[in-house]
């Protein structure tokens, strides 16, 4: 997953390798709800990026791992 972040390339899923598509604004007529600091959702995508761990934390890691891993599952 570093690898293909810092390549700018699709990291797993049918578009694996591919680059990524960057979106540079919202279109207009999108709402977003701001939950919180550092949380929002838009179209029933929710984003926390409050979420930290640190440089050293390899459990930490592999749980954020997981996560995304299940999230691409659905």
């Amino acid at each position: 997953m570093a690898e293909a972040s810092v390549g700018g390339v699709v990291p797993t899923g049918p578009r694996r390798g591919r680059r990524i598509v960057r979106v540079l604004g919202a279109p207009a007529g999108l709402d977003a709800f701001v939950m919180g600091r550092l949380c929002a959702e838009v179209e029933g995508f929710n984003l926390q990026a409050a979420t930290r761990i640190h440089a050293d934390d390899r459990e930490g890691l592999d749980e954020l791992c997981s996560y995304f891993a299940s999230c691409v599952r659905r």
